[in-house]
């Protein structure tokens, strides 16, 4: 069980500063959520804390330790990373593919309980009819769910993960969110992910991180998004409720005429029209 912590984590790419001075803490058994508009600096906050990136100021703790200090193959042991889409360069089976996650424990050949546990995450991100289908015939959905199979099989004590939920469609999103929740809850795994869609990261996520601009703007449990707040990020207007205690994001603007987003004062002029259109009975 291990906390993954960013302390006054900077970063800049040449002159364009990405993140300013966050500072986050992700927890043991529990699925923090990143939250945010395209541009905030949420996938180049992932791949600091996963050190694909060295901050430019503060640092990354993986336990009570400097991410800096781990060896490749000890990190690797300790961490997973998912990408937004992982391309797959080679051909190669998925039954393989979900194998190379276990890496970070192989000799010369693969042990009898590699090929179990890759044969069990398999069947538990429910890809096993896919097992010796090559990587190339695969749709973008089925590369997605392999290579969140990989990173499980790597048996991590921290998962990162870039908008798991890309290209799957809805059944399969949940099955994912049902899984990293099951990770955490069941094998005390350290979950962070980016995700945007807001209500799917209410319903999923024990925290809450939310960014624009490279600066987390609110942290802590699902029940601080709310109006203001996804006004102020997003710049959409919405009501926040509650169904089975869980916050529920509904926007306000409807799709009007001609698939343009329709306005509450658009939608008023929209009904008065149709009153001075219709006779008089």
């Amino acid at each position: 069980m291990t906390t993954l912590t960013a302390q006054a984590v900077h970063f800049a790419y040449r002159r364009r500063t990405v993140l300013h001075d966050v500072d986050l803490s992700a927890q043991p058994g529990r699925v923090l959520s990143i939250l945010g508009p395209n541009g905030a600096g949420k996938t180049t906050l992932l791949k600091c804390l996963n050190g694909l990136l060295r901050p430019s100021a503060g640092r990354v703790l993986l336990g009570d330790r400097p991410l800096g200090e781990y060896r490749r193959r000890e990190r690797s042991a300790a961490m997973a990373y998912v990408p937004q889409a992982e391309p797959s360069r080679f051909p190669m089976r998925v039954f393989d593919a979900v194998l190379l996650g276990r890496r970070p424990y192989l000799g010369w050949t693969p042990r009898r309980a590699d090929l179990e546990a890759v044969a069990h995450t398999i069947d538990m991100v429910g890809i096993d009819h896919l097992a010796q289908r090559d990587m190339h015939e695969l749709s973008g959905g089925e590369r997605q769910k392999v290579g969140i199979a990989k990173a499980i099989a790597q048996d991590p004590d921290v998962l990162l993960l870039d908008e798991p939920t890309t290209y799957l469609d809805l059944e399969h999103q949940l099955n994912v969110l049902q899984i990293l929740a099951g990770l955490a809850e069941k094998r005390r795994v350290t979950v962070v992910m980016t995700i945007h869609d807001l209500n799917h990261a209410l319903a999923a996520s024990d925290d809450i991180v939310v960014m624009k601009q490279g600066r987390i703007v609110a942290s802590g449990a699902p029940s601080c998004v709310d109006p203001e707040l996804v006004a102020e990020v997003y710049g959409v207007h919405c009501d926040v409720i509650t169904h089975r205690g869980r916050p529920i994001v509904v926007p306000r603007t409807e799709i009007g005429l001609h698939g343009l987003p329709r306005t509450d004062a658009e939608e008023v002029k929209v009904h008065e029209t149709r009153e001075e259109e219709e006779p008089a009975s």
